[in-house]
């Protein structure tokens, strides 16, 4: 009963010393300590405490009213917010008793400003003790406390343009020159106006992300003539007939163009980074088109049906290891740009300006004959050192070509694409290079896709003659 009645009573004084003592700087030990360290303890111990408290609070409004100790050297000095706020109240009740407007502050009778009055009377008195004359005339007061009074001028003179480095925030800045935008831009079309309600589109950053992929398109292709160089046991038939054969494995797995255009790139750049023989060109192929298929499926072929469709040639340690050669080779920059990355922005833009032509039918097969020619071009090696934009503003013109389309090439097309069609004249020719070869060549896998109903049978158009190719 006594161990309760006293345990009671500390937690009692704990709790009143604790609300006591909290206006205090320094508080007590026995507010912070939990209450089961303080249900030994005495009242008269308690008492102590709270005492020892005292004096030191006391202690501490002592140091603060006299100045405290002075700080060492490298030591912030510590304002207490009591004192910022007397010194603020000073220096308003010095603002408000300005008689005459001139300054912040007002002038005492021996022309010092008020603030600094006491501080020259004491300066005075030790002169006059040491013997030194004062001088008659007061020390003129600083001009960026003290300025002389605000004289109008009269309004026939004008004034002069200030001196001073200061920025004036209130004068108003001279407008920018307009840079005069170019003809062809004034005539082109804005396609991103009519997807501008449609999310998928990003109208609002749409020109700069493809100025970000033209700019960055150059970055993950392959440098030089890496089979005629590089490679020794590679040649460009054996790369046609394995692109010729993921078409096949594309198709035969239902996995999306960007999949197919993703790993043949994959492809080309491990081709130039390190050593393959033709017994491994097939596992390299599994191994570029199942990380394609991972960065752009949902639903990603497995390991082992890339064991099946190679008819079990390699084993599905070996295709994992061909995997992480891969990546680490390409140092994980799996991000690229391929044909298929310009091609709808580029189609968009050549149905701009001639919905009346190209409408119906003629629209969906320009789509599928510009797509079908960028197939093709994955086969020839020679249209690997080609940009890929490039690539796809040559199949546009091709198919247009094809097709039969009055105006070939109008502003829209050379705004978006960045190409005037003379450029585009060398890459053109290749295309339709590829375009003949494909009616006579081996590898069909390309030609026999696109000759499904689904994709318009464009597959069958018959290419042009030369002579209607524009000249290099």
């Amino acid at each position: 009963m006594r161990t309760r009645g006293r345990s009671r009573t500390a937690k009692a004084t704990t709790s009143v010393n604790c609300n006591a003592s909290s206006s205090m700087i320094y508080q007590d030990t026995i507010c912070d300590a939990p209450v089961s360290q303080t249900m030994g303890r005495t009242s008269a111990d308690v008492a102590k405490k709270v005492s020892k408290g005292k004096k030191r609070a006391a202690f501490n409004d002592l140091s603060n009213k006299n100045g405290g100790p002075r700080p060492r050297l490298g030591e912030k000095v510590h304002c207490p917010p009591a004192s910022r706020t007397r010194s603020s109240a000073r220096l308003a009740e010095a603002s408000s008793s300005n008689p005459t407007g001139v300054g912040a502050s007002s002038l005492s009778a021996d022309g010092q400003t008020g603030l600094n009055a006491g501080s020259s009377k004491d300066k005075k008195k030790k002169n006059a003790k040491k013997g030194v004359a004062e001088s008659a005339a007061p020390p003129p007061p600083p001009s960026a406390i003290v300025g002389p009074p605000a004289v109008p001028a009269p309004a026939s003179v004008v004034a002069a343009p200030p001196t001073s480095s200061v920025i004036d925030l209130t004068v108003a800045e001279p407008p920018l020159p307009l840079r005069a935008a170019s003809s062809s831009a004034m005539r082109a079309i804005d396609i991103d106006a009519e997807k501008s309600s449609e999310p998928v589109y990003a109208s609002a950053y749409a020109v700069d992300i493809y100025a970000f992929r033209k700019e960055h398109e150059l970055l993950y292709r392959p440098d030089g003539d890496y089979l005629k160089n590089y490679q020794e046991d590679i040649t460009p038939n054996m790369r046609a007939i394995l692109v010729d054969w993921l078409v096949e494995v594309a198709e035969e797995y239902n996995l999306k163009q960007e999949t197919l255009f993703t790993s043949v790139n994959y492809i080309d750049r491990c081709l130039g980074l390190f050593q393959v023989t033709r017994h491994k060109l097939q596992l390299l192929g599994c191994a570029c088109m199942l990380i394609a298929a991972k960065y752009e499926e949902i639903y990603a072929p497995t390991i082992e049906d890339f064991v099946y469709i190679s008819d079990n040639t390699y084993t599905h340690d070996q295709v994992l290891r061909m995997e992480s050669k891969v990546l680490g080779a390409l140092k994980f920059k799996l991000t690229v740009c391929t044909p298929i990355t310009f091609l709808s922005r580029f189609l968009r833009a050549a149905k701009a300006e001639d919905m009346a032509i190209v409408s119906g039918d003629t629209s969906e097969k320009l789509k599928r004959l510009a797509m079908y020619f960028s197939e093709l071009g994955l086969q020839e090696y020679d249209m690997v050192h080609y940009r890929q934009s490039h690539v796809a503003a040559a199949a546009v013109a091709l198919a247009r070509r094809t097709l039969g389309i009055n105006e070939l090439w109008h502003q829209t097309l050379e705004h978006y694409t960045g190409c005037k069609l003379d450029d585009l004249a060398e890459c053109e020719r290749q295309l339709h290079a590829c375009h003949r070869k494909a009616c006579s060549d081996k590898l069909q896998a390309i030609k026999r896709k696109n000759s499904a109903p689904e994709f318009m049978r464009v597959s069958d158009i018959e290419p042009l003659s030369i002579h209607l190719l524009p000249r290099i």
